[in-house]
């Protein structure tokens, strides 16, 4: 069985919004570590949670998504043998 180890979330943030949405994910526990990064998204952010279920609804919905600045996401799940 595969079992979540963690979350790559892609963001897009508003214009010179970047540091003031990196600042606010690295408050968040379950956010390992958050980098802004070159390309189509300004932000990556890695998350830790024991399940996808926790990761979608308590740290992106309920976390992630609330922070103002933040346009869109794009969340890949990495999982584990």
């Amino acid at each position: 069985m595969w079992r979540l180890e963690e979350a790559f979330v892609l963001i897009k943030t508003e214009s010179g919004r970047s540091k003031e949405v990196l600042d606010a994910l690295n408050r968040i526990d379950e956010v390992v570590k958050a980098c802004v990064v070159t390309g189509a998204y300004d932000i990556i952010a890695i998350v830790r949670a024991r399940d996808a279920y926790l990761l979608v609804k308590n740290i992106l919905l309920d976390k992630i998504h609330k922070i103002p600045g933040i346009i869109s996401t794009s969340t890949a799940f990495a999982f584990e043998p």
